[in-house]
């Protein structure tokens, strides 16, 4: 017997553990979030379930209160000032930072084309859209962080 609590003791020691690493999170579906992205921008994000997703900027001041709705019907509709333009997605910059960051949020949602592993109780998921490699961090099924390769870093802020 006290072999084994030796054994036990030293696998506890070294390192070694039988507990596991645990499972990814589940994506929430819809959620609100504040978003600051590297690039100075600040907003609110809203993913309506399937629908799509909703920016509001807060900063900086030069575009406080633009709206940018990414739909899931592939369109974009862009408002300022009770002025709206409706654009196909496909028309937009195809490495504009906001899109390919909700473009990346959309295949983690999905749980499509991604690859999760949990570190340090977070769930990080990494992907790549359109050629640029991304990663998003989500705690409880909510991100708290992404990167994408254009070097751009965004941070969830509830």
């Amino acid at each position: 017997m006290k072999k084994i609590v030796l054994i036990l003791a030293a696998c506890m020691l070294c390192g070694c553990s039988s507990e596991k690493k645990g499972e990814a999170d589940k994506p929430k579906q819809s959620f609100k979030t504040k978003v600051t992205l590297s690039d100075g921008y600040e907003g609110e994000l809203e993913r309506a379930d399937v629908s799509g997703w909703n920016l509001t900027l807060s900063a900086p001041e030069t575009v406080k209160g633009l709206g940018l709705s990414y739909l899931a019907d592939g369109k974009c509709v862009i408002t300022l000032e009770n002025h709206s333009a409706v654009y196909e997605r496909s028309e937009l910059p195809q490495y504009g930072s906001v899109d390919l960051l909700v473009s990346a949020l959309d295949m983690c949602a999905s749980e499509t084309g991604i690859e999760a592993e949990v570190k340090d109780g977070k769930t990080c998921r990494k992907g790549n859209i359109r050629g640029v490699p991304f990663t998003v961090v989500s705690e409880e099924g909510t991100p708290v962080s992404a990167e994408l390769g254009t070097g751009v870093k965004a941070e969830f802020h509830n």
